[in-house]
């Protein structure tokens, strides 16, 4: 899920694993690592949208592997098996429903000289 011109960034254990240092100076807002108020509206949105994202993970994940699923039937059928490779199907593993990664077989698209795959 997303919101627009909003993001979320959890920290577990603040200064215990990793340091982290603001980007922006100023003020005392977000426990002094970025200054100006807080924009209440979208941050309640983005809360809505975790609420609604985690009360449908399961058809949402349907979808996301459907239209996954649908894209990468439609670049075999149009490209053929010789000029697209899926690069993450392996039998017997997981996969992550919206995500799909493929090489296109062809000249290299940087450098010099011929390539196998080209990403």
């Amino acid at each position: 899920f997303y919101g627009p011109r909003i993001g979320a960034l959890y920290i577990r254990g603040l200064g215990e694993f990793t340091p982290l240092y603001p980007m922006l100076f100023g003020g005392g807002q977000e426990r002094n690592f970025r200054p100006g108020t807080e924009n209440t509206p979208m941050i309640a949105g983005l809360g809505k949208a975790a609420e609604l994202v985690t009360q449908n993970c399961e058809a949402y994940e349907a979808h996301m592997r459907d239209v996954r699923d649908y894209l990468e039937e439609r670049l075999e059928a149009e490209f053929g098996q010789k000029r697209i490779h899926l690069n993450s199907q392996f039998p017997g593993t997981q996969r992550l429903p919206n995500t799909c990664n493929f090489s296109i077989r062809g000249p290299r698209l940087q450098g010099d000289g011929p390539s196998p795959w080209s990403c």
